[in-house]
This record gives structure tokens, C-alpha cells and sequence, in this order.
């Protein structure tokens, strides 16, 4: 399962390292989240929540 954020529809922000970070997908399978972050090289994974795999934007963190 993948869920991609929609385009002006919804936003998730989550906040790490000081900074906060536009969420762009959420997997629940590490070979999902890689697939995802190989088509979009300006994203990373952010953060694993049990079997949720948090995916963001890695240059528009805000301070």
C-alpha cells in the first residue's frame, strides 16, 4: 500500500532535527518506498512508524 499526498488537497508536516518536513508519501513496505524514492530524488524517508514508512521532502525542511 502506497498513499500519495494530493496535489492542494492535503499536507502533512512532520517535524524532525529542529525542522519540519512537507510529507509526500506513506508505504507500508520498505521495497514500496524505495520504488518511490527512485522516481522523486528529492524526497528520503524520514521516519518508520511501526510498519509505516514516512516519506518527505528532503530540501524544504523549515526552521
Amino acid at each position: 500500500m502506497i498513499h500519495k499526498a494530493k496535489k492542494g488537497g492535503e499536507q502533512l508536516w512532520i517535524y524532525s532535527m529542529g525542522k519540519r518536513f512537507l510529507v509526500r508519501a506513506i508505504t507500508d513496505t520498505v521495497d514500496e518506498a524505495n520504488h518511490f524514492m527512485e522516481r522523486h530524488d528529492e524526497t528520503a524517508l524520514i521516519a518508520c512508524f511501526g510498519p509505516f514508512n514516512i516519506i518527505a521532502n528532503k530540501y524544504e525542511g523549515v526552521q
